[in-house]
């Protein structure tokens, strides 16, 4: 994964080029590259191999009801019995996750995970969120600060929260497919006899030989 533009604000921005620049943004790169970075669900920080990425699952809500509208199509076939139709159902929801990014030593190297983690969301919304249902995801950072730890020193730490839609869905009936109509049809106040009149106004020219049942 290409990360110069996850940090390209260093080089490029005249407040930081001077100070920082390439030097600072090949550093960061390097260390992303040569270091082991645990992901856990909900991870405990006195446990944890620091540096380290939390994920918490915190909350989802019913948000828009939908019914019948399953990706604009309220039926699908039945895999067991092509014959058969289900007709779907199916509800929005609201999902809500943090993800915690935690580091020990300076505090440059939690701030650089976090916008590496905020990058990696960004750049692949569509692949690896959207693609998989989590779709109309929003990003919001929390504040950067030190974590009182008595076993580890210089804990620094940074949240981000990402919330997103869900569609749920689920069958409502199966029955089966139309395939073909039959059925008999009568001429209201049409001809008494069996035999067509010559000229009815209502017989094409290529069906003189129809005959009324």
């Amino acid at each position: 994964m290409d990360l110069s533009y996850c940090f390209a604000w260093l080089p490029n921005d005249e407040l930081t080029a001077a100070t920082y620049g390439v030097k600072t943004m090949e550093r960061a790169i390097l260390w992303t590259k040569k270091t082991e970075i645990q992901v856990t669900m909900d991870t405990r920080l006195d446990q944890a191999k620091l540096p380290a990425v939390s994920i918490t699952m915190l909350d989802d809500a019913e948000d828009q009801s939908t019914h019948g509208d399953v990706h604009y199509d309220t039926q699908e076939p039945l895999s067991s019995d092509p014959t058969q139709k289900v007709h779907l159902e199916s509800v929005f929801f609201r999902e809500s996750y943090r993800i915690g990014c935690y580091a020990q030593g300076e505090p440059e190297t939690c701030l650089n995970l976090y916008t590496i983690i905020k990058y990696i969301l960004l750049r692949y919304k569509q692949t690896l969120l959207e693609a998989r249902g989590f779709e109309r995801t929003q990003l919001q950072g929390s504040q950067f600060g030190h974590i009182e730890d008595i076993q580890r020193e210089n804990l620094y730490g940074r949240q981000l929260n990402i919330t997103g839609y869900v569609k749920a869905y689920w069958p409502k009936l199966k029955a089966a497919e139309v395939t073909e109509i039959q059925g008999n049809f009568d001429i209201l106040d049409g001809p008494k006899s069996k035999s067509l009149p010559e000229d009815p106004p209502w017989i094409m020219e290529g069906d003189r030989d129809i005959t009324v049942v």
